[in-house]
């Protein structure tokens, strides 16, 4: 595999991030985090290890923010922070009819059967918790959510000719276990 294979695939992982950030902003909902999602190294069998940290991912971010506009809901800006465990901080301020709303939460992210899983663990919007408020939409949101980033990414490996076995994370980078196919 080339060097700039592996950086095109890194480049996808981090846009999957940014594609889950920006739709949790649509959720905004959350629930307790849900067993299995811890994964604490590479697994066995993983021969490339693609490290995406964190300056990146905000970097991304920041330049991929639409302009706040007229519509009704815009994201204005946002950060995230990549944190132990599997676990994702983000925070974005956003415009709404009725000003500007803060909106925070926590993902877990997962490898299951070779697909990433990503996990709302807890969303706030401004000081209000927002856990269990959506809880009946949540599911079948964090469906779509995984669909679209695992559609993404299955393109990109296809074509870099690896598959995804693991994910892991510290305090600064995610870390992604990859084999040949």
């Amino acid at each position: 595999m080339s060097d700039r294979s592996i950086v095109g695939l890194m480049g996808v992982i981090a846009g999957v991030l940014l594609c889950l950030v920006v739709g949790l902003l649509v959720l905004a909902a959350g629930t307790g985090a849900r067993p299995g999602f811890a994964n604490p190294g590479p697994p066995v069998g993983a021969v490339i290890e693609a490290a995406v940290t964190e300056e990146y991912v905000n970097r991304a971010f920041m330049q991929n923010v639409p302009a706040g506009g007229n519509a009704a809901w815009s994201l204005e800006e946002g950060r995230v922070d990549i944190q132990a465990g599997n676990r994702v901080q983000f925070t974005a301020r956003v415009g709404s009819p009725v000003g500007r709303l803060i909106v925070k939460g926590t993902v877990s992210i997962a490898v299951q059967n070779e697909k990433l899983a990503l996990h709302v663990a807890e969303a706030r919007l401004g000081t209000l918790p927002l856990t269990g408020l959506l809880k009946p939409f949540l599911p079948a949101l964090e469906v779509q959510v995984n669909d679209e980033a695992n559609r993404q990414l299955s393109a990109r490996m296809a074509q870099a000719k690896v598959r995804l076995l693991g994910v892991a994370s510290d305090e600064t980078r995610l870390r992604f276990y990859l084999a040949g196919q």
